[in-house]
């Protein structure tokens, strides 16, 4: 009698799902149970929007950026007024991207110890799951990315009928409205698509796809004021000037050169900042580096040095195997939207602000941790023959 190996491999996933499931659960009640619901600062701005697109849709020149979640408010408004009802849907959707990552991980790989590997990193780096907590778009934008990322790795590489396409364009679209930086994902799904075209379109193609970038991100810096709250301020992590000062903050705060250039404030946001680079290129390029080191490395000096540990001994390693499998373990089309999204992203945050409390890095974390699944399970695999022979 042959033996029913797709029985045996729809058995094997639903048991890994109920497993996944199971710890991401429990995580999540002791993240309730131990933070409940958190209103911070920003928090008032996304509940105020929802409730007046009550009375019908309208333009906000700063919010409209984060549409994607504040819709998301809206649609858990339209059945209780409970605040804490946002925080559950956050879990509850949580936990429903954790298993589609799974699934994208296992339609890239068709391995499922791989799709297990890449479904652990989401659960084991805890902070995931504690921006559940907050009235912020975190959560939201992190669990839309993994969405977006199935949806991507289907349409690239498993089903292209209609139904797939037109669903991931929606997904895509959400996200991408989400946060400011959602238009890193627009941005590498123009480039890596283009590469799947015919190279006499490619170029002309990718050319607009660039000066519509530029256009949204011009309307979009318009309110963000990067020259006056930033680089004026030589600050590293954002507003952390305007804390007292017993030499905590130094590493976050570069020494403002006194011959200093500031471009016209006639200019539109993004020739302000090309403007200030050309002007000032040393002084920028050092706040730059130090907002990408600080960025990646996931570290602050008022963070408890348990939690910078854990950071770097954690994220460094992601790095390296994330860095291996792009070289050559991985599929072009989708190596070339992971490197474009994750630079974009960098870029993005080099030029900007890096934040208080490390929610920028969260949407990076389900790219990094889907390429370097396969580079892990090799040094996994590799440490156990050592073992072995030892």
């Amino acid at each position: 009698m042959k033996a029913n190996w797709g029985s045996i491999r729809t058995y094997k996933h639903l048991l890994s799902i109920l497993v996944l499931s199971s710890i991401y659960v429990f995580l999540s009640i002791l993240t309730y149970h131990q933070l409940g619901t958190k209103i911070v600062n920003d928090s008032p701005r996304y509940l105020e929007y929802a409730e007046q697109l009550k009375s019908g849709f309208y333009f906000d020149r700063h919010n409209f950026w984060y549409l994607g979640y504040v819709f998301f408010i809206f649609l858990i408004k339209v059945f209780t007024q409970e605040v804490g009802a946002i925080i559950l849907a956050q879990h509850l959707l949580s936990l429903i991207a954790l298993l589609t990552l799974y699934k994208a991980s296992y339609a890239l790989f068709q391995d499922r110890m791989k799709a297990t590997i890449t479904a652990l990193l989401f659960i084991f780096f805890v902070e995931i799951n504690s921006w559940n907590a907050y009235i912020l778009p975190e959560s939201f934008y992190l669990s839309m990315t993994c969405f977006s990322l199935c949806f991507l790795i289907l349409i690239f590489h498993k089903t292209k009928n209609w139904s797939t396409l037109l669903m991931g364009f929606v997904i895509v679209s959400v996200t991408a409205l989400s946060k400011p930086t959602g238009i890193a994902l627009l941005m590498a799904l123009a480039f890596s698509s283009s590469m799947l075209i015919n190279l006499k379109w490619r170029w002309p193609l990718l050319g607009i796809a660039m000066v519509v970038s530029l256009l949204l991100a011009n309307t979009m810096l318009d309110t963000f004021r990067v020259i006056e709250l930033n680089y004026v301020k030589g600050e590293v992590v954002y507003a952390v000037g305007t804390l007292p000062n017993d030499g905590l903050y130094d590493p976050l705060i570069l020494d403002v050169p006194k011959d200093m250039v500031t471009s016209a404030s006639d200019q539109g946001p993004v020739m302000q900042i090309v403007t200030f680079i050309v002007q000032n290129p040393w002084y920028w390029t050092k706040l730059f580096c130090l907002k990408v080191f600080f960025f990646l490395t996931h570290v602050r000096p008022y963070w408890s040095d348990w939690h910078n540990l854990f950071s770097v001994v954690f994220l460094l390693p992601m790095y390296y195997h994330a860095i291996r499998t792009l070289r050559s373990g991985i599929p072009k089309t989708i190596s070339h939207f992971a490197v474009s999204y994750l630079l974009i992203h960098i870029i993005i945050i080099g030029i900007t602000s890096v934040d208080w409390d490390g929610r920028f890095l969260v949407p990076l974390l389900p790219v990094i941790f889907l390429c370097a699944t396969p580079a892990i399970k090799n040094t996994l695999i590799h440490l156990r023959l050592m073992a072995k022979a030892h």
